[in-house]
Parts: structure tokens; sequence; C-alpha cells
């Protein structure tokens, strides 16, 4: 099984891939089709992030038992970083990957505040 995580850096969302290999690309593009999501991942859209995760010795901790099996609890846990291949997303994109919708539209509209009323 592979995870797909969105963080947030410098305010853009990234989406990234946790699976057998961190930061494989193919593991990350058979993630993006399962769940159907409309983005593309390629090597010309996608960046090295740094992430920081829990980690034993200098394998990462798997985010769940149906990623990887967990090591062993003697050994101690450490937060390492770990190169992942991410792509930014933009917020529409992001929006349909949180919401589970294929297409997401946005309207904006600016808003004008009102004076409170002080009693």
């Amino acid at each position: 099984m592979i995870a797909l995580h969105i963080s947030i850096l410098n305010g853009a969302p990234y989406i990234w891939s946790e699976g057998s290999q961190v930061g494989a690309i193919k593991d990350f593009q058979i993630a993006v089709k399962a769940i159907d999501l409309d983005i593309k991942v390629l090597k010309s859209n996608a960046e090295f992030l740094t992430v920081w995760l829990p980690a034993y010795e200098n394998i990462p901790a798997p985010s769940s038992p149906l990623i990887g099996a967990e090591p062993d609890k003697k050994k101690k846990v450490c937060l390492k970083s770990f190169s992942v291949l991410a792509r930014p997303l933009k917020i529409e994109e992001a929006l349909g990957a949180w919401t589970g919708f294929r297409t997401v539209s946005l309207h904006c509209r600016k808003f004008k505040r009102k004076k409170s009323r002080r009693f």
C-alpha cells in the first residue's frame, strides 16, 4: 500500500507519497492514479523536499502497518530528515484531494468588513 500526504510549505500545499521506497516517483504516480486524482506527477512538475519523519536507525517508520511492518519497538525512535518527491498543488487541486471531488471550482468574493458597534 502507498499513502499520500499533503503538507504545507511556505503557505503552499504539496502532495507526496509514502511507500516501500521514500521519494519513488513510480509509487507516487500509482497512488495518485489509484484514487483518481486529476493531477499528473512528472519529474518536470515535482521537486525534492526534505521532510522530518520518525525513524528507527535510518529507516522511516511507516505511518500505518498497512504500508510496512512496524520496526522492533526495542529500537530507539528519533526524527530523521528524508528527501521526498513532492508536487506543488494549486489550491483547487488541494481542495479536490482533501474533499474527494475530482474538480473543484473556486469563486472569490471580496468582502467589506463592517464597523463593529460599541455598546
